[in-house]
């Protein structure tokens, strides 16, 4: 900060600016990612299983970063047209739908017809722009509008995006690794097998089930196998599914929250029907 000789009031340099600017778009970017509770261990899976999209998202933000610097280091002095100023918005705005709904994709919760109308409207927004920005509508004359205020703007609605495109990425990756885990023992006593399955899962969405099915591979046809019994036996399901056995099956449902703890599924069966 220096002091203007003249009138004895403060001016800020414009690397003052520039950290300013900068720590109010980095300041709500770690914000948005601290509210939906974004730790490492969540980021290194959203990195392994989402790379693209983490690449695409990290450069929306580094344009976002670099386009409220050049706005800084623009002089106040230079001006655009309206129309124009306003077509660089909207095509700004223009990519906010197509980089968050339509890019990132929520497995059951993004319908057909949010992407699509999400990315109807980027089209518009696009066509918009790039018509005002031609000068092909709007009126030519008016006010002119300073490129600090323009890329300013352009900056805000960027740093939007990525944040809003880091949420649903941390979603989409969540749904995307919930899968049930499952363990089962067997034990035999005499004549008679038991089959224990422990199933748990976690961040199940409305309406989901965890289904559980166990055949089991009569020993007839197990004695028509002439390669492993693993490779017997899967061959040997789908193909003949009704020559399996039907020994147990259900569906469980999960708490309010999402969770099913190690809930316990047991079926007795006769070994001499099993192979």
């Amino acid at each position: 900060m220096k002091a203007n000789a003249r009138e004895g009031t403060p001016v800020h340099a414009p690397v003052d600016s520039i950290r300013n600017v900068l720590g109010l778009l980095l300041a709500g970017f770690v914000g948005t990612l601290n509210l939906v509770g974004l730790n490492s261990g969540e980021l290194t899976t959203v990195l392994r299983n989402e790379t693209g999209l983490a690449n695409l998202l990290a450069l929306v933000f580094l344009v976002a970063l670099i386009t409220a610097v050049v706005s800084v280091l623009v002089p106040r002095t230079q001006r655009l047209k309206r129309h124009q100023a306003g077509g660089i918005v909207l095509l700004a705005l223009a990519a906010s739908p197509l980089l968050t709904i339509v890019a990132v994709t929520i497995p059951g919760g993004t319908r057909w017809w949010t992407r699509g109308g999400a990315l109807g409207v980027s089209v518009l927004l696009a066509v918009g722009g790039a018509l005002l920005l031609l000068g092909r509508i709007g009126r030519p004359g008016g006010r002119a509008v300073s490129w600090q205020s323009v890329l300013l703007a352009c900056a805000a609605i960027l740093t939007f995006t990525a944040s809003y495109a880091a949420v649903r990425l941390e979603t989409k990756s969540q749904l995307d690794t919930t899968r049930p885990q499952l363990s089962a023992t067997l034990t035999t006593d005499g004549k008679l097998g038991r089959i224990s399955m422990t199933v748990s899962a976690a961040r199940l969405s409305e309406g989901e089930k965890v289904g559980v099915l166990v055949r089991g591979l009569p020993r007839a046809a197990a004695r028509k196998c002439n390669r492993s019994g693993a490779e017997c036996a899967v061959d040997a399901c789908p193909k003949g599914t009704r020559k399996c056995d039907h020994l147990v099956s259900g569906a469980l449902e999960p708490d309010s929250a999402g969770l099913i703890d190690k809930q316990v599924i047991t079926a007795v069966f006769e070994l001499s029907r099993v192979s």
